[in-house]
């Protein structure tokens, strides 16, 4: 089994053929062309290394985001091949110390309240008896059928649990914290039912009779997984030369692989999430670096104002000094005020705010800086920064925010 990500996997399908990859993680080559078709990654087709072998190189398409992320979790397992070794688990002939769920489900089933309806079903707020959808007929067997298996499931040190489910009742079983829903129900079949004579004379008329199809049960019980995983089996159903209660070792088998599986791909999507966030942080930090570059660059026209304006003072100032002196010497009062103004014009004068600190950020020459400075420059800094774009890893974004922190 091997988990990668979707830029993983479609970067992997374009470097090496997809036997070479097969060979390298023990994976059927079709398996991998199966994840890769249904999680929207392309691949390259037939042909596609033979004519680059001989110097035609098809140019690889993007990988598509629309429906799933880029670092979506995609896990290349084997279907395990079926066990010699599965555990035995009898079901007895009769019903023999049933468990309180199954004790429950004996006394609270109703009979079919519709008309045409054949199966039992439960009342709402039963979340004590297990989860049957049977007929009459098989209502008995699929007892001991599920009594055995909650069992097998107990021994095990498994939790079950019965939850109602938006529209039916769910039976839960708990395996090192993985929680799996699994139903067990009778297949139906849709039959012709015998019509009355009136309904056969509207039918002569041209007319129209209600469920003139109903569903009869089949006697056929199923297993079925609630969870979807392609590289295991999740239904489990009598056949003519295997009834179910022989397979009952191979569902206590499937659950525990599936228990496995889906932990696997949970963890693979807490990994994904939690890169995601640390790219996200990552991202923010660099873009409050940008939004700094841009307010530097947004005060550029101030600055540029109050340096006109002080110097439209300064010259104001010096005219006054021309006047006074041409009406003789300056006397002390006239004195005080020109240095007071003076002094005024240098508190507000731009160039005097320039210092060394103020100039720091051009002493930094990290290609990183100058990126943000000439993004900056060229009128870009209002768009976001898309990381994956950028010619940094994250690690390398990450010593460069740490260092200016």
């Amino acid at each position: 089994m091997a988990n990668f990500t979707r830029r993983q996997l479609h970067q992997l399908v374009w470097q090496a053929p997809l036997s070479r990859l097969g060979k390298q993680y023990g994976i059927r080559p079709q398996l991998i062309a199966e994840q890769c078709d249904r999680f929207d990654i392309a691949r390259p087709n037939s042909g596609y290394w033979t004519q680059r072998a001989c110097g035609t190189d098809t140019p690889r398409p993007p990988l598509d985001s629309s429906r799933y992320a880029d670092d979506h979790p995609v896990t290349l397992a084997e279907r395990p091949a079926a066990d010699t070794m599965l555990p035995e688990i009898p079901v007895p002939q009769r019903l023999i110390k049933p468990l309180p769920a199954i004790q429950r489900a004996r006394s609270v089933y109703r009979p079919p309240s519709m008309a045409y309806d054949v199966m039992l079903w439960l009342p709402r707020q039963e979340t004590d008896a297990a989860a049957l959808s049977v007929s009459k007929g098989s209502f008995s067997r699929a007892l001991r059928l599920l009594n055995a298996l909650l069992k097998a499931c107990h021994q095990r040190g498994w939790r079950t649990a019965t939850r109602w489910d938006n529209r039916t009742y769910l039976n839960t079983v708990t395996i090192e914290a993985q929680t799996l829903g699994f139903r067990l129900r009778e297949r139906l079949s849709q039959v012709e039912r015998p019509l009355s004579t009136d309904e056969t004379h509207a039918l002569e008329r041209g007319g129209w009779v209600w469920h003139r199809k109903i569903n009869a049960p089949t006697g056929i019980l199923q297993f079925t997984l609630e969870a979807w995983i392609p590289e295991l089996p999740r239904q489990w159903a009598d056949t003519k030369t295997q009834p179910l209660e022989q397979q009952l070792g191979a569902v206590i088998v499937g659950m525990a692989r599936a228990a496995e599986m889906l932990r696997a791909r949970a963890q693979a999507a807490a990994k994904a999430e939690a890169q995601r966030q640390h790219r996200h942080h990552v991202q923010q930090q660099l873009q409050a670096q940008q939004t700094a570059w841009t307010q530097r660059a947004d005060v550029l026209p101030a600055l540029v104002s109050a340096w006109q304006q002080t110097e439209q003072h300064r010259a104001f100032l010096t005219h006054v000094r021309r006047q006074w002196l041409a009406r003789g010497p300056l006397s002390a009062a006239q004195l005080a005020w020109l240095q007071w103004a003076n002094t005024v014009m240098d508190a507000r004068d731009p160039l005097s705010q320039l210092s060394t600190e103020a100039l720091h950020p051009w002493e930094d020459t990290h290609p990183l800086t100058q990126w943000l400075r000439s993004e900056t420059a060229a009128g870009n800094a209002e768009e976001p920064i898309i990381l994956s774009s950028l010619p940094f890893s994250v690690e390398q974004l990450e010593a460069y925010l740490a260092d200016r922190a």
